[in-house]
Parts: C-alpha cells; structure tokens; sequence
C-alpha cells in the first residue's frame, strides 16, 4: 500500500476506532461515536477546554469505560494527581508552582 492510500485510509473514524480497540481493548461500537465528533469540536473532560493541540481519547483500564478526549498534558496531571498518596497537597503545590498565586 502507498503512504497516500494509508494516510487517507486510517484518517476514516472506522478505522481510528478498529486501531483503538487493538491498542486498548475498548471495542470499536463503544469508541466510534467519540471519533465520529471532528478535531475542531472536542472539548477536554478534564479542563472543558477546546482541542488546542494533541488530544487523546481516555477510558478506564479496568472498566474499559471511554470517559472522553482529554488533552495530553490533562491526562498525565489526572494520572499523577491519581497516584499521589496526598493527591490535595500535590494539586496545591502544582497550583503555587504554575501560577494561581492571587493571594
């Protein structure tokens, strides 16, 4: 296959979520209507912001659950906060260091 065919080809939303249910398991009925929605119109579950750069779609390991398209670095600061044994302090912290200093 040539590079133009497999671009265009993968670009479809049935084969994004065939790739998807190989890579994470999630079956393809479940992911498909989340990359049904066009770039341009994803909003992050974590931060309700547009897509402004690269976005992922989320699910629960365990469940298999999609919880929605999330921004990358939303998604590792959710996987950190997540697995920090004082998960408050870490939010308060990142806060003070990144800004949010109104006070």
């Amino acid at each position: 296959r040539t590079q133009k065919y497999n671009r265009k080809y993968f670009s479809r939303p049935e084969a994004k979520a065939s790739l998807y249910e190989k890579a994470h398991g999630v079956s393809k009925e479940l992911s498909l209507p989340w990359f049904l929605i066009p770039a341009e119109k994803r909003v992050c579950y974590l931060c309700k912001e547009t897509n402004q750069g690269k976005m992922a779609l989320d699910h629960d390991h365990t469940t298999l659950e999609i919880r929605g398209w999330t921004h990358n670095a939303c998604n590792v600061a959710e996987g950190n906060v997540g697995a920090s044994p004082n998960p408050l302090a870490l939010l308060g912290a990142l806060i003070k260091i990144h800004g949010g200093n109104d006070g």
